[in-house]
Parts: structure tokens; sequence; C-alpha cells
């Protein structure tokens, strides 16, 4: 059989001899591992576009509520090492918030401070940001490259937040795993329902996209009639909702440098 589908550039490290143009590196912050995989322009067979792409391992997702200020700090601070420092940021989430394995991008954007037409927040300097969930094709019978495009021409943001959520190989990997990359996206490829991609080429600003798997590529049957499926667990919805959560709050820090976590927390609950 053939092996499970992947958005992880992680796994996919896992399966292949590296290349001349892939380079892997592993630290450890607290208790949360970080893996950064650099895909030059020279590894064409990688199948990831170039760019960085780091996994954070924070296996206790689910039981964070509200998320540890401690985990969205780490991610926060990924986040603000590949966003331009200044300019207005539009975050963008992707999936169908009706289908839960596919909410993650939605989810979080309920959470996100957006702060266009305001300048200061309590003394506190606020950097622009907006939001948006644009829902699927199926839905609008409208491209995320479409609205975005003419976004991009009223906003004009220095750069693009794209959450999405992802498929694993690895089932122990579901809710336990963040990517983060500047390499863009391309909705729905881990369902082999590939959109137009979303990228720095494609839009002309750093996009960079965040993800955490909800589903498993699964094969069942023999050899001769494998079933394809995609498995997600019993608590997706949990894991979806914290994970938005987590995600919310890391990119509202890497925002809005003058707030606290207490503060971003209290200020985008429901």
């Amino acid at each position: 059989m053939p092996l499970p589908r992947t958005d992880l550039a992680l796994e996919l490290h896992e399966r292949v001899s590296p290349s001349s143009g892939v380079t892997k590196e592993e630290t450890t912050h607290s208790k949360t591992k970080i893996t950064r995989i650099r895909v030059g322009q020279d590894a064409p067979d990688f199948g990831k576009p170039p760019g960085v792409y780091i996994t954070m391992r924070f296996p206790d997702i689910l039981s964070a509520e509200p998320p540890e200020a401690e985990q969205a700090q780490i991610l926060a601070d990924e986040i603000s090492a590949i966003l331009p420092q200044n300019g207005a940021v539009l975050v963008l989430g992707l999936g169908n918030a009706q289908i839960t394995p596919d909410a993650l991008g939605p989810r979080t954007v309920r959470h996100i401070l957006t702060t266009r037409g305001r300048r200061t927040l309590g003394g506190a300097n606020l950097r622009e940001v907006c939001a948006l969930a644009p829902g699927v094709f199926a839905q609008t019978g409208l491209e995320s490259c479409e609205v975005l495009s003419g976004l991009l021409k009223e906003v004009h943001p220095a750069a693009v937040i794209v959450v999405d959520a992802l498929a694993a190989g690895n089932i122990a990997r579901l809710g336990s795993t963040v990517q983060l990359s500047d390499a863009g996206v391309s909705p729905g490829s881990g369902v082999e329902n590939t959109r137009p991609e979303l990228s720095a080429n494609t839009l002309g600003v750093p996009v960079i996209a965040i993800g955490v798997p909800t589903v498993v590529d699964y094969e069942h049957g023999d050899r001769s009639t494998p079933r394809p499926y995609f498995v997600a667990p019993r608590d997706i919805d949990l894991l979806t909702e914290r994970s938005a959560r987590l995600i919310a709050l890391a990119v509202n820090l890497a925002l809005q440098a003058g707030l606290s976590a207490e503060d971003l927390l209290y200020l985008t609950a429901e």
C-alpha cells in the first residue's frame, strides 16, 4: 500500500533520505521539541515548496484550558521571527466551519484580536490586524485566492497569516503538533482537494502558514482493493477548539507586543 499522505514536512523528512537541498535541526524549549526543516531551491523531490518548516510538539494541548501562556509564547516567538516587524497583517482562517476536522481556521479567526481602525488600547500601541474566514469553494463559489486578491488591494497588508487544518500520517501527531512555515499553503492538499496556492509568489506579500493535524490518512482492505479514509479522533471537537485557541493566542502575542496573554484572553473571550 502507498504511504499515508501527510502535510507535515517532518514526516516527509522521516520517509526519505535527506537530499542536498534539505537540512534538519532540533532544539528543545522547556518541554517543547522544535524541529526546523529548511527546503532549498535544489530539493524538487522533497514534496514541499522551498522554505522553512518549523514543527513544535505540544503534548498537552487537549488538557490546557485556557491555552498555556508558555506554549503560546513559544509559538509566538517563532511567528515573530519570520513575520515582518511593521505593517498591517491579515489573518485568514481556511476551512469549512461546519465540518469539525476542517474548522481549525474559522475557529482560530474567532479569537483573533482585530484592531483595524484602532491605534491604542489601554495605553498600549496596537498593530493593525484584520481577520477573515472566507469559507470553502463548495460553499461560496469563490477561491480563497480570489477573495484575497480584492482584500489585498484594500488592506495592503505587510503579511498574510493563513491558518488551516492539516493531515498527518502518524496518528500520534493529531492535536499535539503545530507546523509553522514561510512557504505558504495549498488549501485542501491534505485531503487531495488542492486549491490554488496562497504564497508570496501568488500574492506578492509574505505568507505564513500555521496548522495542526486533525485527521490521519488511513487505508483499509487488501492490497488489490485498498479503501482510503481520513480518520479523526473521538475528541475532535475538543482538539480543534483548543488548538484554535492556542494558535490564536500565539498570533495575538506575536502581533500585539504591548498586551499580555491575560489581556489577550480577556479581550478575545466569547
